[in-house]
């Protein structure tokens, strides 16, 4: 059976980290000044997620206030997703009430500008408190992202707060930038890659839709990524590839999960599991 193929543009924004605030400050409003522009040169490069957090909008409108409104028109228009986090959250620095008003703030936010990703997203947290989806389903939010904190478990599960409350959740196996190397200048060195990244995630998922985030740590959009994939259509062994966005691709592997009758299995309480991926602990970040 082919195969769906979904490349999600992203970028990973840590406000604060190598560099000091400021430095990261005008690097992020460099990054959304560069994708106004992809957005407003041609309709193949639509699809952008702006991490999950709210306060990168804040912090771009605090220097580029006159722009407001035309990033309330791409969140409309379902180009740029954000939320729904405020700022994405370190769980074991903080009690869960601090969790609770974090997705307030974001939820705030959003509603200004427009719609939220109703997905909760967590690309890179040093593992995830158990209580985790009864708090995101009290936002209404029925899905979760994850990296950290799980070792050889399925692409896809059910994840369970010891309440009893479940998320339906994706695991970001290869992590959220398995997809940032992708060489666009090369058609052929492109399909090799897509083609290695695919078969590492095809024995590890329930659908037949595969997700290659095309972002990393302050990466900046690359317009090239749509010719890439334009030019790799119909190269794939019957697969297809597209430019999507995470709600897409959770939506595509649900119906697909649904239709081939796959069992998901039910993952409870906390992911503190280090064996593929660092926990990092003693990172007093906040």
């Amino acid at each position: 059976m082919s195969k769906t193929l979904h490349v999600v543009s992203h970028t990973h924004w840590d406000c604060e980290w190598y560099l000091p605030f400021q430095v990261f400050h005008l690097k992020l409003v460099r990054l959304i000044d560069n994708l106004r522009k992809i957005f407003e040169d041609g309709p193949e490069y639509i699809y952008f997620t702006l991490d999950g957090q709210t306060i990168i909008l804040d912090d771009y409108i605090q220097l580029r206030p006159e722009k407001a409104e035309q990033l309330h028109q791409y969140i409309q228009e379902g180009w740029l997703l954000i939320g729904p986090w405020f700022i994405l959250p370190d769980e074991f620095l903080v009690c869960p009430e601090p969790a609770i008003r974090n997705l307030l703030q974001g939820e705030r936010t959003a509603r200004e500008f427009g719609n939220k990703m109703n997905i909760g997203y967590l690309p890179d947290k040093f593992g995830h408190i158990g209580q985790m989806p009864q708090i995101l389903l009290g936002f209404g939010i029925q899905i979760a992202v994850v990296w950290r904190g799980l070792a050889h478990e399925p692409c896809e599960f059910w994840w369970e707060a010891p309440d009893g409350s479940r998320v339906f959740a994706v695991y970001l196996r290869n992590a959220y930038c398995n997809a940032a190397g992708l060489p666009l200048e090369n058609t052929d060195h492109f399909i090799n890659e897509i083609l290695q990244k695919r078969d590492a995630l095809a024995p590890h998922t329930s659908s037949e839709h595969i997700l290659l985030m095309h972002g990393n740590d302050h990466m900046e959009p690359d317009p090239r990524i749509s010719k890439a994939i334009a030019d790799a259509q119909g190269k794939l062994d019957g697969d297809v590839i597209v430019h999507s966005l995470l709600p897409q691709y959770i939506s595509a592997v649900q119906a697909s999960i649904g239709t081939l009758k796959k069992n998901v299995p039910t993952i409870k309480g906390e992911l503190r599991n280090p064996q593929r991926h660092h926990l990092l602990p003693n990172v007093l970040s906040a």
